[in-house]
Order: C-alpha cells, then sequence, then structure tokens
C-alpha cells in the first residue's frame, strides 16, 4: 500500500502609489492539494489506486483614488476558481476494471466599483456604496467505465447587479 499527500499555498500583493491620490495593488493565492493512495484488495485480488485533487486560485486587480479629502472610489476586477477532481482506478493484473473520476468546477469574474465617504461629522463613521456585477461558471463532469460514461456539465451564467450600501 501507498499514500503520498502534498500541499501547495501561495500567496502574494503588490501595491504602487504613483503618486498620494492613486494606489494600484495586485494580489493572488493559489492552493493546491493533493492525496493519492494505491491499495490492494486481497479479497478481490485487486489493485485500487484514489486521488484527490483540489485547487483554489484567486487574483484581484484593484485602483483606489482619493478624489478628496474624505471622498475615495476605487474600481476592481476579480476572478476565482475552485476545482475539485476525485478519481478511481481498479485493476486486477493488468487488466481494467473500473475507471470513475469526477470534476466539480466554480469559476467567478467580478467586476466592482465603490465609493467610500468617511468621517461622517465628528464620529469616525463611513458611508460606503458600490455596484458589482459578477459572473459564475458552474461544471460537472463525471465519468464511469464500470456503470456507463455520463456527463453533467451545466453553465449557471448568471449576471448579478448587486447594489452595496452600508454605514460602518
Amino acid at each position: 500500500d501507498f499514500y503520498s499527500m502534498a500541499v501547495k499555498d501561495l500567496n502574494a500583493k503588490l501595491l504602487y502609489r504613483p503618486d498620494t491620490l492613486n494606489t494600484l495593488s495586485l494580489s493572488g493565492i493559489l492552493t493546491q492539494n493533493k492525496r493519492d493512495f494505491t491499495g490492494t484488495i486481497i479479497e478481490r485480488g485487486s489493485t485500487d489506486v484514489d486521488s484527490l485533487r483540489v485547487i483554489n486560485y484567486g487574483t484581484n486587480l484593484s485602483w483606489q483614488r482619493r478624489l478628496k479629502q474624505n471622498i475615495t472610489t476605487e474600481f476592481a476586477i476579480t476572478h476565482s476558481l475552485f476545482e475539485f477532481k476525485s478519481g478511481s482506478v481498479v485493476k486486477r493484473d493488468t487488466v481494467l476494471l473500473r475507471r470513475a473520476q469526477i470534476i466539480h468546477r466554480i469559476e467567478d469574474i467580478s467586476l466592482r466599483n465603490s465609493w467610500t465617504l468617511a468621517h461622517l461629522g465628528k464620529s469616525n463613521s463611513s458611508l460606503k456604496a458600490g455596484l458589482e456585477i459578477v459572473r459564475h461558471d458552474l461544471d460537472d463532469l463525471i465519468q464511469d467505465s464500470g456503470r456507463g460514461r455520463g456527463r453533467n456539465s451545466g453553465q449557471d451564467n448568471k449576471y448579478l447587479w448587486v447594489n452595496s450600501m452600508y454605514i460602518n
């Protein structure tokens, strides 16, 4: 029997201030988890190989501009991806008995523009309002050679207009 596992986690953020009114930022994250297992089932005389992969990826690019002492605006574009892969192979000697794979994938892209009015009155309260457009893509793939093949793919492309307004 053999078992292995690997984890990768990377993230970074870059800031650039060309002047006192503007700030550009770029950030990203990547996490990846892998797990593999190979085992022998003595009663069946077969070897099972199972694998699992989970990937999470995201990037954000934003531009923030101070319009006045207490008014700022920010424009941002964000992309994120989550992918889950699971697979299994069953063999007896060199004969393939069964192969199965499941993949779930979620991908988002968003555009956001927000405005912040800070230091309202004599308090440290602020008012933030904004508009965000989000696109969600969902995709599922299921394959099983032991029980026939199937593809369950649905792209759920929704364009959502989200108005956000809150007081801190």
